[in-house]
């Protein structure tokens, strides 16, 4: 009998993403859901790196933007969360196949949780230095490549005030620009 055929089996057993990856269905992480689906823990096959992956199921029924697979994997900017692989998974916990996006996992939480969420207010050379010029650097990385990211907005974006990380635009593959 295959993994799938026992769900708590399946929900324990990693899932092979691409080459890299593995993804771990009995991880959730919805601190990392996204507009394309929600977030599992992730790790690298090799062992290396840990688990410091985190995984995006395509669930919504709408097409991911494949193709910008290949320029999205050529960048390693740290404004932008780096993507490791991608591919078609068959999801134990429904036994049914999606299309996946792994990425490195964002070293600060979410700007905000909600489009109305406010928060703390900081001086305009704060808002410069550490926000709008490291976010200026993701967006030119992003052109160079020729992606339009297409998802900017308070909740795709994972920063903690006052902190030195750069802030990390979040993911923008998993659902259609737009």
């Amino acid at each position: 009998p295959m993994a799938y055929d026992n769900p708590n089996q399946a929900a324990s057993s990693a899932v092979q993403l691409g080459t890299r990856a593995e993804v771990l269905p009995n991880a959730p992480m919805p601190d990392f859901n996204a507009t394309g689906g929600p977030a599992y823990g992730a790790k690298y096959r090799s062992g290396d790196g840990g688990s410091d992956l985190m995984a995006i199921l395509c669930n919504t029924g709408l097409p991911a933007r494949l193709d910008f697979i290949t320029a999205m994997r050529s960048i390693d900017h740290p404004g932008i969360m780096r993507l490791v692989d991608t591919g078609v998974v068959q999801w134990p916990l429904d036994n049914t196949r999606y299309y996946a996006f792994a990425y490195q996992r964002p070293l600060s939480p979410r700007l905000t949780h909600s489009i109305d969420e406010r928060f703390q207010p900081m001086s305009e050379d704060a808002i410069n230095h550490y926000f709008v010029t490291p976010l200026i650097g993701a967006l030119m990385e992003l052109q160079r490549t020729g992606i339009v990211h297409h998802a900017i907005r308070p909740t795709n974006i994972y920063w903690r005030i006052g902190s030195s990380t750069p802030p990390q635009l979040g993911d923008c593959m998993s659902v259609p620009a737009g």
